[in-house]
């Protein structure tokens, strides 16, 4: 059974050892209290069990009443592992006291689990898939733009008629419009007379019956009774009448959520002409329906903030003071569905006041999961199915969003996230991944920042959902985010997070019972009772890098508790003292500080732990044979990011020695303070690192990977202030055999001269090239030979001209070019980086060309530079010159080209978000006539 994301079983073994040695030691028959122990597991078991397989087979008040029960559940269980808790602190309860507890606990479960067969037994059962109904026109405020853009793409997409079928998938969060853009489109004069073989299914039911719903409703004289449900009958049937009619066909699928359904239909559509529309909150799915060339994956946004308001003004139905919505609008978060719900909330509330705006405000979690006469219906109905059909794990990971602000600063790294879920037994190493793609790709969780490979960094939950999850969270007494000084949570929440002020004062949290606190996070101050680590008994998870009045004495008591598997420390900790080897069952020592922090040795002793994430400078005494042999032996070291060796310091003899390192960071600090040794010491420290970093590649080949957990290697090195003084760094490794996945250089390299062969390290799939003060154009002569490489980042302060030539990067999925400066010029040619899907130009006006027959155009750079001349000596004049902006556009029309034929994968621009405005449009120009349309993203400063 799941248990607020952590089993049951996982959550009571970790307090009934305990229990057994009081027992023990009070000397007691302890058979009754362990039987009743078991039977309130069994029936936790047994009921919950009931509740996952109720979900899916009712809806409505019903769904919510069951969501309910099952919050009650898990108070219950909650309360049970506390009374037996309890029991074991010394002193704490007496023995005829804990059995009377523990026996009221198992009736109550008891009465709990008859009270809801009772229920379910007087409700009918209801199908899963019951629509909303359509939103009113006015809900398509704001949309004229996207179904624009959605008969622009049939209009554009090549050949309707290919060997592969022609699909558009819609695809975003539930009540984003995505049904009604679709409907939108379907209903359109224009559509009408272009497809006159038209029908709307929706995803429910087996694959056959889907495939007799298409069949039915394209071929209505048909009989196709005797088809039944054989669903290769069926797609022939549906082949064979689209072949021979003499219509293009239209076929809308809504809410698909069977990516494999596509995979069996599909081939009925093949080389006939008409188009597929799929609606879907699933990115899996509609990538798969729309792979081929003919296809397209329409992301709807949401809307904007003037369209928000428009459609609040529209649906209010009559005038008003609208800036008093401004806050409530915010947290619908652009979802038309939401915006319609509150609105109509509000009207039946009366006046439009800031009072009543901001009382819905802060209703509105609870408004969303009231049981009876919900007055968010609709909204209420998207939200329960998306939460209920996640398997109930990954559940308990979306309500640990609950916990984190929603400003960009505040929003999770992905992977600290992650280490926290792992902390407190949610996820194990591969399921942390797994769970977060699964909320990502179900459109529940957006990614806010994406780094170069691709991959997510920051993340949170669309506004209406941070909304439901917060108010359930607080029911469950999961976890409750602090965000108001005069809010104080329950005081048996399991889990808090404190925003800046909401901690500091004394008297709310004396009383507060910090014994069952399983994650802490602090930002600002905190207060004297809040930071009493002494109190924290069971707690896993210490998030202090934005707690402001962090003392060093806090972190001695903080090294006293035996339980932390998480522990992340901010800018006011210079010092890891020696009582860190207390901590052993520490997994992740995170800290989030740019300055460089002291740790002794004895942090490498501790036996679960994988991650050091920081810079790091070693203390203690000389290294002896002992600590050798750990790190060899016992030592389970993954990552270290990083450790700063400044003359040599003894880091790089203890990486020789660390067999499971796996991905590290070296800081060379050779800046003129920290150059004070002899140049036999600087000799010999060179020898020291180079031989660390030698034996670290012979350990990312095959012959020593991590084959279980998948593992490969990753190394960083950065030369900081080096200038090639006093010593040059050690890259001869570069020439080294050996295996690595990922490698990053940063830094000046002095007098070391790009060959013409990179290196000899093998495997290398991405590679990160930053402030060489090598030209680009080397840089690029020198890696065509890396044929395994796919991701590229090259940061100079002076990046082109590049020409990158057919033939070379045949691999390469994305490529990151940032320069300081503007560059000079950037050339591909055909047939060059056939696979590339993402590029990303950061720089305030990337040139950027596509040679067309291998014949560079080199003017058009000097066209605009004489143009946006021309422009600045214009800037006083009261009208501005319109003809010098359309030159310009024009020029940097001839500059962005993307002929159809090259760059046939590309899928993402991005750019610097400060690029000029008429940059960006050629840009989105350029894109538009690309057979992918690609999108084109700005990215957020210092992305």
């Amino acid at each position: 059974m799941e248990f607020i994301g952590v089993g049951l079983s996982m959550l009571f073994n970790s307090i009934l050892p305990h229990l057994a040695k009081k027992m023990k030691e009070s000397k007691l028959n302890k058979i009754a209290i362990h039987s009743d122990i078991d039977d309130f597991r069994r029936e936790a078991d047994l009921l919950e069990s009931k509740l996952e397989d109720a979900y899916s087979r009712h809806e409505g008040a019903h769904k919510a009443k069951l969501l309910e029960t099952n919050g009650n559940l898990k108070n219950l269980c909650h309360d049970t592992h506390d009374c037996i808790h309890q029991f074991t602190r010394r002193g704490s309860m007496k023995i005829t006291e804990f059995t009377k507890k523990i026996k009221k606990l198992k009736d109550d479960v008891y009465k709990l689990s008859k009270d809801t067969d009772k229920f379910m037994d007087s409700v009918k059962e209801q199908h899963l898939g019951r629509p909303c109904r359509y939103a009113t026109s006015s809900d398509f405020v704001g949309r004229h733009k996207r179904l624009a853009e959605l008969q622009e793409l049939v209009h554009d997409l090549p050949g309707c008629w290919q060997e592969e079928p022609k699909v558009i998938s819609i695809v975003g969060f539930a009540g984003s419009g995505k049904t009604f853009l679709a409907k939108e489109f379907y209903e359109s004069t224009e559509v009408g007379v272009k497809f006159k073989n038209r029908t709307w299914v929706t995803d429910a039911g087996s694959h056959a019956e889907v495939a007799k719903n298409i069949l039915m409703g394209i071929d209505k004289r048909g009989n196709h009774a005797e088809d039944a449900l054989d669903l290769q009958r069926l797609c022939d049937s549906l082949r064979n009448y689209l072949e021979t009619s003499t219509h293009q066909y239209l076929i809308v699928i809504d809410d698909m959520k069977r990516w494999n359904m596509w995979n069996d239909i599909k081939y009925a559509f093949k080389d006939v002409k008409g188009l597929v529309l799929v609606t879907t909150t699933i990115q899996e799915v509609a990538n798969t329906c729309s792979q081929g060339i003919n296809s397209y994956v329409y992301r709807l946004s949401p809307l904007d903030r003037e369209e928000s308001l428009e459609l609040f003004k529209r649906d209010w139905g009559h005038k008003g003071d609208f800036g008093h919505a401004e806050k409530i609008l915010k947290k619908c978060d652009g979802l038309p569905l939401a915006i319609v719900d509150v609105a109509h909330y509000l009207q039946r509330q009366g006046e439009l006041t800031s009072t009543r705006c901001n009382d819905a405000c802060s209703n509105l979690g609870a408004l969303l999961v009231k049981v009876d006469d919900c007055e968010l219906e609709r909204m209420q109905w998207v939200l329960m199915n998306t939460y209920t059909s996640l398997p109930g794990a990954i559940r308990s990971c979306l309500l640990y969003f609950c916990m984190y602000k929603r400003n960009m600063d505040a929003l999770p790294k992905r992977s600290s996230l992650m280490w926290r879920w792992q902390a407190e037994g949610f996820v194990d190493r591969k399921t942390g991944c797994k769970y977060l793609n699964t909320l990502i790709n179900h459109n529940i969780i957006e990614s806010m920042e994406v780094q170069t490979d691709g991959i997510t960094k920051r993340c949170r939950p669309h506004g209406m959902m941070a909304e439901y999850i917060s108010k359930i969270s607080k029911f469950e007494k999961f976890a409750a985010l602090v965000s108001d000084p005069v809010e104080m949570p329950n005081n048996d929440v399991r889990r808090l997070s404190f925003e800046a002020g909401s901690a500091a004062d004394d008297g709310k949290f004396s009383k507060m019972d910090l014994s069952i606190v399983l994650t802490l996070a602090v930002s600002g101050k905190g207060c004297k009772a809040i930071l009493n680590f002494k109190k924290y008994e069971l707690i896993a998870v210490l998030d202090l890098k934005e707690c402001t009045n962090l003392e060093h004495s806090h972190v001695n008591y903080i090294c006293k508790l035996v339980h932390l598997k998480y522990l992340s420390l901010g800018d006011s900790i210079g010092e890891i003292p020696k009582a860190i080897g207390k901590l052993i069952h520490l997994v992740t020592l995170e800290m989030s500080t740019n300055k460089t922090v002291k740790v002794y040795k004895d942090v490498l002793q501790l036996p679960k732990l994988r991650r050091l994430i920081g810079r790091f400078i070693m203390l203690g005494e000389k290294q002896d044979g002992v600590l050798y042999k750990f790190l060899e032996k016992e030592s389970v070291l993954e990552t270290i990011t990083g450790f700063v060796t400044k003359d040599g310091e003894s880091f790089p003899k203890l990486m020789l020695h660390m067999w499971k390192l796996r991905k590290v960071k070296i800081v060379c600090d050779a800046t003129k303070e920290n150059a004070t040794c002899k140049k036999g010491k600087q000799a010999d420290d060179k020898e020291d690192l180079t031989k660390a970093i030698k034996e670290f590649l012979l350990r990312g080949t095959d012959t020593f990977q991590d084959k279980q957990n998948g593992q490969s290697c990753s190394l960083s090195i950065n030369f900081t202030n080096n200038n090639g003084k006093p010593w040059a760094p050690p890259l001869e490794f570069l020439k080294c055999p050996g295996s690595l996945c990922s490698l990053k250089l940063h830094g000046g390299w002095g007098l070391f001269k790009c060959p013409k062969q990179f290196t000899e390290i093998s495997g290398i799939t991405k590679l990160c090239l930053s402030h060489t003060t090598l030209e680009g154009k080397d840089i690029l002569a020198s890696l065509t030979n890396m044929t395994a490489l796919e991701y590229l980042k090259l940061v100079e302060v002076i990046l082109g001209p590049l020409t990158i030539e057919s033939g070379t990067f045949q691999r390469l999925m994305r490529l990151c070019l940032v320069g300081d400066t503007i560059p000079e010029g950037i050339t591909i040619q055909r047939e060059a980086l056939p696979h590339l899907v993402s590029l990303h130009l950061i720089s305030q006006a990337p040139i950027f060309k596509v040679e067309e027959d291998n014949q560079v155009q080199p003017q058009v750079e000097d066209q605009i530079s004489e143009i946006e001349d021309n422009q600045v000596q214009l800037m006083n004049i009261a009208e501005p010159n319109k003809v010098v902006g359309d030159q310009i556009s024009e020029a940097q029309d001839n500059q962005v080209q993307l002929p159809n034929g090259c760059l046939e994968s590309l899928r993402e621009i991005a750019l610097q978000c400060g690029v000029n405005h008429a940059m960006h449009a050629a840009w989105e120009r350029a894109a538009k006539g690309h057979s992918n349309r690609p999108a084109v993203l700005l990215l957020p400063p210092n992305a």
